[in-house]
């Protein structure tokens, strides 16, 4: 079974979009409904690939921590703001 497993996604891999053509996606599937063929071909991509899976991964949880951090901005004090608005200005 094994070998017939390793045939198939071998088969798979290599009528997939490469890592490269397919990151672009991954980014854009955040933000946007890709088309059904996209959604597919990534779907696929990251059942077989563990890198890519990986990365998606990544993204998300630096969303997830981008949005959580203006929570974050309420608990400085208005000097603070003021300072890092002043460093940012420079």
């Amino acid at each position: 079974m094994g070998k017939i497993k390793n045939l198939y996604l071998f088969w798979l891999a290599r009528r997939l979009p490469t890592c490269k053509e397919i990151l672009p996606d991954i980014s854009r599937s955040m933000d946007e409904k890709l088309s059904l063929h996209r959604w597919i071909l990534l779907k696929l991509h990251l059942h077989i690939c563990e890198m890519c899976l990986r990365y998606e991964k990544q993204l998300q949880l630096l969303r997830k921590a981008a949005q959580e951090e203006p929570k974050q901005m309420h608990s400085l004090s208005n000097d603070a703001k003021e300072r890092m608005k002043r460093a940012l200005m420079k």
